[in-house]
């Protein structure tokens, strides 16, 4: 499956969820590898 997770830092740096999403992968993308993380800063 393929989830995201949108957040924000506070004012005291502490982070804060503001949306989640999730969906379960269609047939064509389960074939493809689970392994690779992508993180954007």
């Amino acid at each position: 499956g393929l989830e995201a997770v949108l957040t924000q830092k506070g004012d005291i740096g502490q982070e804060y969820i503001i949306a989640f999403a999730s969906r379960s992968n269609n047939n064509v993308e389960s074939n493809y590898s689970s392994y690779e993380e992508v993180i954007l800063v």
